[in-house]
């Protein structure tokens, strides 16, 4: 990697392809799979754990180290259906998780970690966990497509989707792009 250059930088679990695919199914029909709902791709699903930010690539083996630190065990995580934030300007339907009481711990200890390698101040206000699946921007000019999203919501909202053990997190740079942000995974850090 380039030191003079920075990276956007984010901390995840990655999923297992069963449970990808599990919320690939959800995918209601070509009426509500074509634009303005922009689905995220397979490959980008995942639980983020932190956003880092821009992050000097000098600086990337110090923070790569800090991460080599943190200690948990593998751990239980459960999709327990589906949420609607619903914006100002957008909508995103994403899914939930269960409360996990290490993934919390492991929370803490990577913002901990963050703050002391990066001076990154903790974030505020309460972690939730979720995993986003589409986003509908412009919502005021598209009222029949998050009227779409809030059926698939709230059909969906209670049910268990499925459940996997996480034993890993990974650092993953994210490069925006017209056709969608690319993430490419630089460092996994297995559990202890």
């Amino acid at each position: 990697m380039n030191n003079s250059t920075e990276y956007r930088l984010f901390l995840a679990v990655e999923l297992p392809p069963d449970l990808r695919s599990v919320l690939l199914g959800l995918r209601p029909g070509a009426s509500v799979s074509a634009p303005p709902i922009r689905w995220t791709q397979e490959q980008n699903l995942h639980l983020t754990i932190r956003f880092i930010g821009n992050h000097p690539g000098s600086q990337l083996p110090e923070l790569l180290a800090g991460l080599e630190q943190a200690e948990f065990a593998p751990f239980e995580l459960t999709l327990k259906g589906l949420g609607l934030f619903n914006r100002q300007q957008q909508a995103i339907l994403w899914a939930d998780f269960a409360h996990s009481s290490p993934l919390q711990r492991l929370k803490s200890s990577l913002d901990q970690i963050l703050k002391a390698v990066c001076g990154l101040p903790c974030d505020k206000g309460p972690y939730t966990p979720h995993i986003t699946l589409a986003r509908l921007k412009k919502i005021g000019e598209y009222r029949h497509w998050l009227n779409e999203l809030e059926k698939l919501q709230i059909r969906m909202q209670e049910r268990s989707l499925g459940k996997f053990t996480a034993t890993t997190f990974s650092l993953f740079k994210s490069e925006l792009r017209p056709q969608g942000p690319l993430y490419t995974c630089l460092r996994t850090f297995p559990a202890a």
